[in-house]
């Protein structure tokens, strides 16, 4: 039976497999397993976090879990502390976390899509596991995400009968065809079209696209350059240089001001 004490205004949902079996998850006690017959419980499993066993649910605030009808059947996927994935047939347990490329280990909804890959929403991001290879996939808004936001209340998603992906947040709500989603391989050619010292056009003797060689003395050590539409989708990136008396795999942090690249 149900423990009489458990705290059931934690509960955060409810999701019915097609085994019939009702799962029962949480924010704060993990999830529950519901075997039902004729609408009456037959046998409950707990699934919760043991600091002692790394087989278990990473974190007792679940934020959502379903049970995939299309590829991954055998499997429950649960969203706690990164996306947990228990193997219904061992019982055990996978953990997927940011060090395996998720934008955050705060997810949010899961739902799965035609092709049996996993979606996730996050604060700002969109993910996708690709259930064959375990790549993941990230979309931000540099990718074209109208809005992010989707950590705050109203939370929701849903997959509609002719497989639209549909998350919603405080800012809206995005739907999309994941078979329809391209990825982008073209890389955009840069073009520079202004070099700054301190912010200030720097006065060259042609133009920066033709220099292959600039040199400055220490105090000039903020530089930045100017680049054209073709590469505003640029994010703060790493770059390595070259710098006389210095390793050349030296890093150098740059990040992006409108269409000017400051270093």
């Amino acid at each position: 039976d149900l423990d009489p004490d458990i705290e059931w205004e934690k509960l955060k949902g409810l999701h019915l497999d097609q085994s019939g079996t009702l799962w029962v998850y949480t924010f704060g006690l993990g999830c529950f397993a519901l075997r039902l017959n004729d609408y009456k419980i037959e046998s409950i499993k707990h699934y919760f976090h043991d600091p002692q066993n790394r087989n278990s649910l990473r974190d007792n605030l679940v934020g959502d879990l379903i049970r995939p009808r299309i590829m991954d059947t055998n499997a429950v996927w649960i969203a706690a502390d990164g996306l947990n994935r228990l193997d219904l047939i061992s019982e055990t347990f996978t953990h997927i976390t940011m060090d395996d490329g998720l934008p955050s280990d705060y997810v949010l909804k899961i739902l799965e899509d035609n092709d049996g890959n996993i979606w996730c929403s996050f604060d700002n991001d969109i993910a996708m596991y690709n259930i064959r290879t375990g790549e993941i996939k990230v979309y931000s808004d540099g990718d074209g995400l109208p809005f992010t936001g989707f950590g705050t209340r109203p939370q929701n998603a849903c997959k509609t009968s002719d497989g639209q992906l549909i998350f919603g947040g405080s800012g809206g709500a995005i739907g999309f065809y994941p078979e329809q989603m391209k990825t982008n391989l073209v890389v955009p050619p840069i073009y520079l079209t202004d070099f700054r010292i301190f912010h200030e056009s720097a006065k060259l003797d042609t133009s920066i696209q033709f220099i292959k060689r600039i040199e400055l003395p220490y105090y000039q050590n903020v530089f930045s350059f100017e680049f054209s539409e073709d590469y505003s989708t640029i994010e703060d990136q790493n770059f390595y240089g070259v710098e006389e008396g210095f390793p050349s795999n030296l890093l150098i942090n740059a990040f992006k001001i409108g269409q000017e690249l400051v270093f």
